[in-house]
């Protein structure tokens, strides 16, 4: 790292340092990702890939309710990944004091979690390390983890004994922010002849990026949130997170639950027409009662 007075005299530092890469294959697309490999590109994945989570739940007897059922719908979904772009960018200031205190200011939804990063990086106690998070102008889950950048400023501001500043701009933002999650959705949802919800079955293959970041929340979300507010007594999710060589992915208000929920709606459409009801009343139909406990 750089730091300068202003940022014009760091970008002409920058060019003094040279570095040697080796270009190594790159994981682009989430089906390499599910392929075995010698060199993952985190140490804990599962069996030898970089798949980085995955969840499997059935309740009920889904297949015999598909068997049984009056109508079906069945779609596959895919959703591009999504960036806050709030208007507010990241932005962190650190002040590491001669007498070995630290201070972090940051544009921070989660400064507790910031706070035992913080610890671990620089290798303090905690009780020595003080995070103050300002009102933030905008987040919507995308300030929800520690990031680098923040290690960075303080580790920076510890070498030169002086107040450190790192301010985001738009394009820096898109790299480091931690959007929704892509994802490729086969979903089928059934009915009896009533008009009754019988069974919901789900797979989603998400692609997380670079970074875990709060990928293992959202995978277990994509599935146990797809029912929304509806009764349905048979339900099947497989989901599966994966590392890629792209920009990380985390939360972004309502993660994993946003992409399913919409593939849901669209079924729920689709298996009125079948069925030769309103849309609106087969929903109302289907509406969780008070007071129930719910499938999973």
């Amino acid at each position: 790292g750089v730091a300068a007075d202003t940022e014009a005299i760091a970008l002409e530092a920058l060019k003094s340092i040279r570095v040697d890469w080796e270009v190594l294959p790159a994981i682009l697309r989430p089906e390499d990702a599910l392929m075995p490999t010698s060199d993952p590109l985190h140490e804990k994945t599962l069996r030898g890939t970089n798949i980085h989570k995955e969840v499997e739940q059935e309740f009920g007897d889904v297949a015999v309710a598909l068997k049984d059922a009056k109508a079906v719908a069945s779609g596959d979904f895919e959703f591009v990944g999504v960036t806050h772009a709030f208007t507010e960018p990241m932005c962190t200031v650190a002040l590491f004091e001669p007498d070995g205190r630290l201070t972090v200011w940051s544009a921070q939804q989660v400064p507790h979690y910031l706070h035992r990063a913080l610890a671990d990086v620089m290798g303090m106690p905690m009780h020595r390390i003080r995070v103050i998070r300002p009102f933030v102008g905008g987040a919507f889950g995308g300030k929800s983890d520690p990031f680098p950048h923040e290690m960075v400023c303080a580790l920076l501001s510890r070498k030169c004994g002086r107040p450190v500043k790192i301010l985001f701009d738009r394009e820096e933002v898109f790299l480091s922010n931690h959007g929704r999650h892509p994802t490729k959705t086969h979903m089928t949802l059934a009915a009896d002849a009533g008009g009754k919800l019988t069974a919901l079955d789900l797979k989603a293959q998400i692609d997380g990026g670079a970074w875990g970041s709060f990928g293992v929340v959202t995978t277990y979300y994509n599935g146990v949130l797809s029912m929304g507010p509806y009764r349905i007594p048979a339900f099947r999710y497989a989901g599966r997170r994966v590392y890629s060589n792209k920009a990380p992915c985390g939360a972004m208000r309502g993660h994993g639950a946003v992409n399913s929920r919409f593939a849901m709606e669209v079924l729920l459409d689709e298996l009125a027409e079948k069925l030769g009801r309103d849309p609106g009343e087969l929903r109302l139909a289907n509406l969780l009662s008070p007071n129930t406990t719910t499938t999973n």
